[in-house]
């Protein structure tokens, strides 16, 4: 089992997007050009919830805004209007993530089998960075969203060890 192919990442984060936004929030974002990117740096309110990805496949899927979007999106899925992102903000980014990700999950174990996600960590502030330490960049998949932007990113790589561990059960038990 190789890497899934960037395009096919691009593809099913824009159709997990589109399907929760249609269904949850009643409109659609506008996708962005995709990009590749191990960084995110912001010296802005922003807010960054990640969700780690185990199994066959490990990395990580997250979602990266701005202050404003995620009291935006907060407002969308809760039906509620937010001046400031407080816990129930930050609750909803994390929601979103949540069922993005868990989307996109979904239909990459079709043909990659099961992968776990861990439960999603959600942080908020300014002039903060996080680095992806791993083999590959993430995935960036932006969008706009009435009058700001937000990107889900995604880094997904065979486990090595997985392989191992799997050749290491066919010889013993041969």
């Amino acid at each position: 089992m190789g890497a899934i192919a960037a395009e096919v990442v691009v593809g099913l984060v824009r159709e997990s997007t589109r399907t929760l936004f249609e269904t949850m929030m009643d409109e659609v974002p506008e996708p962005l050009p995709d990009y590749r990117t191990s960084t995110v740096q912001d010296s802005h309110e922003s807010v960054f919830c990640l969700i780690g990805f185990s199994g066959e496949l490990m990395g990580s899927g997250s979602l990266h805004c701005p202050g404003a979007c995620a009291k935006r999106l907060a407002s969308a899925l809760l039906m509620g209007d937010y001046a400031e992102v407080d816990a129930e903000v930050l609750d909803a980014v994390a929601e979103v993530t949540n069922m993005i990700v868990g989307n996109f999950k979904t239909a990459v174990e079709d043909n990659y089998g099961v992968i776990g996600i861990s439960t999603p960590t959600v942080i908020y502030g300014q002039q903060y960075a996080a680095r992806n330490f791993g083999a590959s960049d993430w995935i960036v998949v932006p969008f706009r969203y009435h009058d700001t932007e937000f990107d889900v990113r995604i880094s997904l790589q065979p486990d090595k060890s997985a392989k191992s561990r799997a050749r290491q059960l066919e010889t013993a038990a041969s």
